[in-house]
């Protein structure tokens, strides 16, 4: 697998280590939203960004050894270099709710792919760009179809949750994967 560099520019390059193993490791570079300039001297969290797409974290399954950043765009191109978020569109990592993410079933062991091989009690990390790390455990795994989406709306309350979402080996229908901080 390859080893990741997540940071906030927007040239961010990918490398192999020595064991192939795959982290993440912020870089320096450019952030955007730190404007307090005008009457408004509340500060704005930075943007910052995986390729040239916008992130909002990172995941990470120890199980399956993945780890990427968490994009704010879905966009056929942006699911090409990571996972993104599907709902809610103005997504808070690790506060109270439930955020879909979604990902591609690649053959060659990317994104998602491996998801089929996780049980109820496995963990996933979720880690929001102010540096907090979250662990979720699995409470729940179906496989439905396409055009079941009750999942992605669900109200959760005061929980803190995630759902995973990709389809399955055949295309046919969608993976999900609920989660949530215990």
């Amino acid at each position: 697998m390859k080893n990741l560099q997540v940071g906030n520019n927007q040239n961010n390059e990918t490398s192999e280590n020595e064991e192939g193993a795959q982290e993440i490791q912020p870089i320096e570079g450019n952030e955007t939203g730190n404007n307090t300039s005008g009457s408004d001297t509340t500060p704005r969290p930075a943007t910052r960004f995986y390729k040239e797409y916008p992130m909002v974290g990172y995941i990470k399954i120890p199980k399956t050894g993945i780890e990427y950043p968490i994009l704010l765009d879905v966009s056929p191109g942006a699911l090409e270099v990571a996972v993104g978020v599907m709902y809610p569109s103005n997504p808070q990592l690790n506060e109270p709710g439930n955020v879909v993410i979604i990902g591609h079933n690649y053959r060659d062991g990317k994104f998602f792919a491996n998801n089929k091989n996780l049980v109820i009690g496995d963990k996933i990390q979720i880690t929001d760009l102010s540096g907090r790390t979250l662990t979720y455990t699995i409470y729940e795994i179906s496989t439905i179809p396409e055009t079941d989406t009750e999942y992605i709306t669900r109200q959760r309350g005061d929980n803190i949750e995630i759902s995973l979402s990709t389809c399955t080996d055949d295309g046919k229908d969608r993976l999900v994967i609920l989660a949530r901080v215990q």
